[in-house]
């Protein structure tokens, strides 16, 4: 299995790698950490099919709180 590792620090980034995320099929498998800890908040995704997981990295709230709510439907 492919890992790519990323670090996003401004909702600018974020929207543009979510934006590509949703485009190609992605969606948020698992979560862990908080923004505010030492690791930063890290999210993983996963593309059914593809054996390939992205993984991000953040220190910011606004990221952290955008990549929570990826998933939802809304």
């Amino acid at each position: 299995m492919k890992n790519k590792s990323y670090r996003i620090e401004t909702i600018e980034k974020c929207t543009r790698f979510l934006d590509a995320c949703r485009e190609r099929g992605y969606h948020v498998w698992q979560m862990q950490y908080q923004w505010f800890m030492p690791e930063g908040f890290h999210a993983w995704f996963h593309k059914p099919g593809n054996p390939e997981e992205i993984e991000i990295i953040t220190h910011s709230k606004h990221v952290q709180e955008a990549i929570v709510n990826f998933n939802q439907p809304w």
